[in-house]
């Protein structure tokens, strides 16, 4: 019999192939200290040097959305829906590693309607959605090079 192997953040027992693959660590404790992702996910990623992408989307995802916005429109755009929009593009980006045709026109639509948002607001509330503008502008660069 084998000696247990135990996650290095919360002590359950692991197989042998899961420390390797997570650096010691179960996959549900490496699942919520990497985004969500999976290793092979990870490695999907870096194989194809969206990096740099993922770790905007990594620092964005901790972001707080701004207090008092849920439910408001800010320049007429309904804040909530044009951060869903975007999220769920950003993702499908993350996970697919191109966008078709119709969330690439999304994603321009969100960064025209974030142009209007981020200008009417305060530089505190505006920081959010500026992170988001930056994490668009990223993913479309990188969608245009690829053709």
């Amino acid at each position: 019999m084998t000696d247990e192997i135990h996650c290095a953040t919360c002590g359950a027992t692991i197989l042998a192939r899961t420390v390797d693959q997570c650096g010691g660590d179960c996959m549900p404790c490496f699942k919520s200290s990497h985004n969500g992702r999976t290793p092979s996910q990870l490695r999907f990623i870096r194989g194809r040097g969206d990096e740099a992408i993922e770790r905007l989307w990594a620092n964005f995802s901790t972001s707080r959305f701004p207090a008092g916005l849920g439910g408001k429109d800010v320049a007429g755009v309904c804040v909530v829906l044009l951060d869903s929009n975007a999220a769920g593009c950003i993702s499908t980006y993350l996970s697919n590693g191109s966008l078709d045709a119709e969330r690439v026109r999304i994603l321009k639509g969100c960064q025209r309607q974030l142009a209007l948002v981020i200008f009417a607001l305060q530089p505190g509330q505006a920081a959010y959605f500026e992170k988001l503008s930056r994490l668009i502008d990223s993913v479309l660069s990188k969608v245009e090079r690829a053709g």
